[in-house]
């Protein structure tokens, strides 16, 4: 910590604040007997007196300077390194139990090194973000881009060093998540890619556009992107009004994909 003394007006002034005070102490006790032939202990009485009245009224004339006392504190952080890993079971699904065992041992050994140095925080990217000490691998919904975004808003205001991000890169919920980190590039992103690189066989919903606001009883269009990765073939789209009871098929659809494609269909519904 270091402490230093400052003045809003020069610091010459403070001569004029010690000439003051010894100028109204001479007015008041120079020359000036309060008893007749006093005896030294009053003498010394009044010496004391005056130099107190002295300092007092300099004490005085020095606060009108606008004294400012600065401190500065050093304080050294860690810099905090946040660990994300996808704890969904496609991650799970492309290692075998001995891959999955070795791999959580990597990163026990992983946290300790960057541990002696840095302050380490382990996440899982569930439904949300939740600390971990370990993971099973049996989520069922993966948010890269608000785990991102999370960790952003938690860590962005401190010494953040950067953030290990372990996926299998698939995600069924939110953004992409590279645009979250463009955002904020001032963080270094660092990938551990897991998984099988190799395109699944798949067929999904992949874009669903519709108004956000519709009018009761007003007819209106929803219309849905399926995605054929390497399965071409023929599909059903079914879209149903879910209620409390169950769902009630409102519509359907028959597809038919042609290797790895993209095709739009769309649904006339009633509000």
């Amino acid at each position: 910590m270091n402490a230093t003394l400052t003045f809003e007006q020069p610091a010459w002034l403070i001569i004029l604040c010690l000439a003051l005070g010894v100028v109204y102490s001479l007015i008041l006790y120079y020359r000036h007997s309060f008893i007749k032939d006093p005896s030294p202990k009053q003498k010394l009485i009044f010496r004391g007196l005056s130099v107190l009245r002295a300092l007092v009224v300099a004490f005085l004339a020095i606060l009108l300077l606008s004294p400012l006392i600065r401190t500065d504190v050093t304080e050294t952080q860690d810099p905090v390194v946040v660990i994300l890993q996808d704890n969904s079971e496609s991650v799970a699904n492309s290692m075998s139990a001995e891959d999955s065992t070795q791999y959580a041992d990597a990163i026990k050994a992983l946290k300790q090194e960057l541990g002696t140095d840095m302050d380490v925080k382990l996440y899982g990217l569930e439904n949300g973000l939740v600390e971990k000490t370990s993971f099973d691998l049996n989520g069922k919904m993966t948010d890269l881009s608000k785990a991102m975004s999370d960790v952003y808003g938690l860590y962005g205001s401190q010494n953040l060093g950067g953030i290990i991000l372990a996926t299998d890169g698939i995600y069924n919920q939110g953004s992409n998540p590279y645009y979250v980190t463009q955002r904020y590039a001032q963080f270094p992103v660092y990938t551990v890619a897991l998984g099988d690189t190799v395109p699944q066989k798949d067929r999904k919903i992949d874009k669903v556009y519709y108004n956000d606001i519709v009018y009761l009883e007003d007819r209106f269009k929803v219309e849905v992107d399926l995605l054929a990765q390497n399965l071409p073939g023929n599909s059903k789209a079914l879209i149903y009004d879910v209620t409390d009871g169950g769902g009630i098929e409102k519509g359907s659809a028959n597809v038919t994909f042609e290797g790895s494609s993209v095709v739009r269909i769309g649904f006339v519904l009633e509000a």
